[in-house]
């Protein structure tokens, strides 16, 4: 198995199987970085890009990377197959100009990634239900729109997490509440 080390063991377990899943065709080239790591990277990119403001848009400084938190991976290979995979397992790619930047769903929300290190996705996101009704939100969400339009194509890679949070949804591993958070924890990072 590729090197983990330093990874939450959620997320580690989530990219194991999505690496054995795509049968030797997606793999690892990073994931935890230290902080010190970190500020080399940033360093050189503030020399590529001639100052701090534009290398943030390249890279995180130290201490702001999912890298540094052991909550993000860099994969090589077939990434059409790693976006096609990661919904199975709980992780997506927060980042649309960077195809290869893979994290579990959830880590940009505030939404526990790691607690307790639970054995599936499902459990991690599973929102217990205590009443018969549905909250305002699951019937907002359940309720067919008014009218369809036909789908446009989405730029900077919109379609793949809309797709991905649709499954998560229609497979039960996330409930509503969650997705609002994760399309608001989207929408930050877009306007970054």
């Amino acid at each position: 198995m590729p090197d983990t080390q330093g990874l939450s063991p959620a997320f580690a377990a989530a990219l194991n199987k999505l690496v054995a899943a795509s049968g030797g065709r997606v793999w690892i080239n990073s994931g935890y970085r230290s902080p010190e790591r970190q500020a080399q990277l940033f360093a050189a990119a503030v020399q590529k890009y001639g100052s701090e403001a534009a290398a943030r848009k390249w890279v995180a400084p130290p201490g702001r990377s999912r890298h540094n938190m052991g909550q993000a991976a860099d994969l090589g290979g077939d990434m059409n197959l790693a976006a096609s995979l990661a919904p199975q397992f709980g992780l997506y790619r927060p980042m649309s100009w960077e195809d290869w930047h893979f994290e579990p769903v959830g880590s940009r929300s505030g939404t526990p990634t790691d607690s307790a290190a639970p054995s599936s996705f499902a459990s991690q996101f599973a929102t217990p239900t205590s009443s018969a009704q549905p909250s305002p939100l699951t019937r907002e969400f359940a309720a067919p729109a008014p009218q369809q339009t036909p789908a446009q194509p989405m730029p900077d890679g919109r379609a793949e997490f809309a797709s991905g949070l649709v499954g998560a949804i229609h497979g039960g591993k996330i409930d509503p509440r969650e997705l609002l958070q994760l399309v608001l924890a989207r929408r930050a990072a877009m306007q970054q």
